[in-house]
């Protein structure tokens, strides 16, 4: 089951940057200053606070410091939001490709391309039609029991932590935010 679940979110992830839809995800840690610079620049910025703080205090340039709060982000993730959402992004994807799944690579690196569910699997590839992808997410919003000793806990909110769907869940359930 695992593995399954592993290809499924890899497919979405890929999905997703595939798709060229709108996303604050940063796909390369390496591209972060550049990356953050460019999303700068689309925003209007109010002319007091160019080169001033809301504090008072001056500043040098205008962006002297930028938090990224991941922990924040996966609070705000509702699994039942991120199932609809992400059937919107995948119907989305088919009507706009006319592709209905994610050849995704058997190899380290997060590589593949879209491609129609009837693609046969080969050595170099394995077909996820977009079908099992929302299967996987399905299961992984239902999975909501863990055990610490003893304990059996139930999980109320968010998608399961440390799951192989919760990143591209949340993903695709905050990103749609912005499309």
């Amino acid at each position: 089951l695992k593995p399954h679940l592993r290809r499924a979110a890899r497919a979405l992830r890929l999905a997703k940057r595939l798709s060229r839809e709108p996303s604050w995800t940063l796909w390369r840690q390496a591209d972060v200053g550049r990356t953050l610079f460019l999303r700068l620049a689309r925003l209007r910025p109010h002319s007091a606070y160019l080169h001033r703080c809301p504090c008072g205090r001056s500043k040098p340039q205008q962006l002297c410091m930028a938090k990224v709060d991941a922990s924040q982000f996966f609070k705000d993730a509702s699994p039942q939001r991120g199932l609809r959402r992400a059937a919107a992004f995948l119907r989305r994807l088919r009507e706009t490709t006319g592709k209905s799944a994610v050849a995704v690579a058997r190899t380290a690196k997060a590589q593949g391309f879209l491609c129609k569910h009837t693609r046969p699997d080969t050595g170099e590839h394995t077909t996820i039609p977009f079908e099992c992808i929302l299967q996987a997410l399905l299961y992984a919003s239902r999975d909501d029991y863990c055990v610490l000793g003893d304990l059996v806990v139930q999980r109320t909110t968010g998608w399961p932590m440390g799951g192989s769907m919760s990143e591209p869940a949340t993903l695709v359930d905050l990103g749609e935010d912005i499309y």
